[in-house]
């Protein structure tokens, strides 16, 4: 399937790891110019060498901490210049995070929000007037199942996920006029550095080891097997071409059939 995003211009937030850069990679192989953006210089030298020698697009990277409104800013004034304009924003950043009610400090909470949500609205409003002069750009937002289901041991992420998804079908609605899609995807428990990072804590937190973990998530999972990045990575870049002109505001879960809840 021909997907015609070749020579368009994207921005990927979190794009050194896990989902961000796969979907950074399989951009690139469209023929998709593309900004990264995460906090780790070397992982982000790292992804940008990869993507360069596998692909012809131009890539460029920069590190910066999304947490802090001006460097959002900062960052978003960089991926203009160097490509010219953006067609394309995919919000992907995230953090380890994870924890209960009584285990995370307010900073977690605060830290957790300003990364994954705060930061999307920052780097929204410097991308869509750019979006609009053309009258065509997409806006994926990476939330998470944890928008709809119940975490004991990473209570913070749902909360966070229900906003930045809620946010999601609130801003689709005011930029469709403009040729603007905007859709959200909620991943399930995918097999990220992140992963093992929350494994670890909820280990901890549960007094289990981690294989007694990870057998657990897996059961409750019917295909059997975690997500890949790179199935996240081919549905953002679907909803990034005009075959997907049609499908704005929606909350599109990728979760093996994990969720037993039933949406109309």
């Amino acid at each position: 399937m021909d997907l015609n995003i070749s020579e368009k211009r994207a921005i990927i937030t979190g794009g050194s790891k896990g989902i961000g850069r796969e979907i950074a990679i399989t951009l690139a192989k469209e023929g998709v110019d593309i900004v990264i953006c995460a906090r780790g210089k070397e992982d982000i030298e790292k992804t940008v060498t990869q993507i360069r020698s596998e692909t012809s697009a131009n890539v460029f990277g920069i590190s910066g901490d999304l947490k802090i409104k001006s460097e959002c800013d900062r960052i978003m004034d960089f991926a203009l210049e160097k490509l010219g304009g953006v067609d394309i924003l995919i919000c992907s950043a995230n953090q380890p995070g994870g924890g209960t009610f009584f285990s995370l400090e307010e900073k977690d909470w605060v830290d957790h929000m300003d990364i994954k949500f705060m930061s999307s609205i920052y780097c929204a409003k410097k991308a869509i007037p750019d979006m609009q002069k053309r009258q065509w750009g997409r806006v994926i937002l990476i939330s998470g199942m944890g928008a709809r289901t119940y975490r004991p041991f990473a209570i913070d992420n749902g909360p966070v996920c229900a906003a930045l998804s809620n946010f999601g079908k609130q801003l689709a609605n005011q930029v469709v006029g403009d040729g603007i899609c905007v859709n959200v995807i909620l991943p399930g428990i995918t097999n990220t550095p992140r992963r093992q990072e929350r494994m670890k804590t909820t280990a901890k937190l549960d007094n289990k080891s981690i294989e007694d973990i990870e057998e657990k998530e897996l059961n409750a999972i019917p295909t059997g097997r975690f997500i890949q990045p790179s199935e996240v990575a081919d549905l953002t870049a679907f909803l990034c071409s005009n075959r997907a002109a049609s499908i704005i505001g929606q909350n599109i879960a990728i979760d093996g059939g994990a969720s037993e809840a039933v949406f109309y």
